[in-house]
C-alpha cells in the first residue's frame, strides 16, 4: 500500500501562490485563479495525481454551479472546487442507486471515480445512464484495469474517452452539448416535404 502522501493542489498558477490566505471565495463565472489545499490520504503517486489534474480542468473548463460527486477522489476534487466556488454540492458516494429514484435538480457535472469496480456491471449500467439522461448535463467517470469495463462497454453508454494514465486508469466523459452533434443532412433541404419540418414528430 502505498504511503499516505500530503498533495498540493493547484488550479492555475497565480500571483497569491505563497499566500493562499488572500484568495477570497469567488462566485463560479468570476476568473478561476490558484486554490491550494492538502489533501491527505493513500493515493498511487502517479495515478491519482494525473486523474485529479484532469478533473481539476475539467471544473476549470466548465466551472459549474451544481456538482454531483460519487467516490473518494471525486469528492475530494468536488469538496475544493465546491469551497472555492460557494457551490451546491452533492456526495453519493455511500449509495449511488438510491439517487436515481431522489435526485430531482439536473447538476451541471458529475465526477465518478472508485465506483465502477464496486458495482455490477447491470449497476453501474443503470447509474451511468440515470446520469447520462437525467442527472447532470456532463459526467466524468475514471475506469481502471481491475474494474472489468472495456472501451467498448462506455462507447456504447455514448461515453468517449477523455484520458489515459500510465497505470492505466481512464477517464471517460460524456457531455449532452457535443454528443449528438449537428449533421449536415439533417435539415429541411434534405427533406421531401420542407414546408413541414419542425411540424410533426412520429
Amino acid at each position: 500500500m502505498a504511503a499516505s502522501i500530503p498533495v498540493v493542489m493547484w488550479f492555475k498558477q497565480d500571483p497569491c501562490r505563497d499566500d493562499p490566505a488572500r484568495l477570497p471565495r469567488r462566485r463560479p463565472d468570476a476568473p478561476f485563479h490558484a486554490r491550494t489545499v492538502t489533501l491527505i490520504g493513500s493515493m498511487h503517486r502517479d495515478g491519482n495525481i494525473m486523474l485529479e489534474q484532469s478533473l481539476k480542468q475539467l471544473l476549470g473548463q466548465y466551472r459549474p454551479e451544481s456538482l454531483l460527486v460519487a467516490g473518494e477522489t471525486a469528492r475530494h476534487i468536488g469538496d475544493v472546487w465546491a469551497e472555492y466556488a460557494g457551490i451546491e454540492l452533492t456526495d453519493v458516494s455511500e449509495a449511488p442507486l438510491a439517487v436515481v429514484e431522489h435526485q430531482e435538480a439536473v447538476a451541471d457535472l458529475a465526477l465518478v471515480t472508485e465506483l465502477m469496480g464496486r458495482l455490477s456491471h447491470e449497476e453501474a449500467r443503470q447509474f451511468l445512464g440515470w446520469l447520462r439522461n437525467a442527472g447532470a448535463r456532463r459526467v466524468a467517470v475514471s475506469l481502471t484495469p481491475d474494474d472489468g469495463w472495456t472501451f467498448s462497454d462506455m462507447v456504447a453508454l455514448a461515453f468517449h474517452r477523455h484520458d489515459r494514465f500510465d497505470d492505466g486508469t481512464e477517464l471517460f466523459t460524456y457531455d449532452i452539448e457535443t454528443y449528438n452533434r449537428p449533421r449536415e443532412w439533417n435539415n429541411p433541404r434534405y427533406w421531401a416535404n420542407p414546408e413541414n419540418w419542425g411540424k410533426y414528430r412520429w
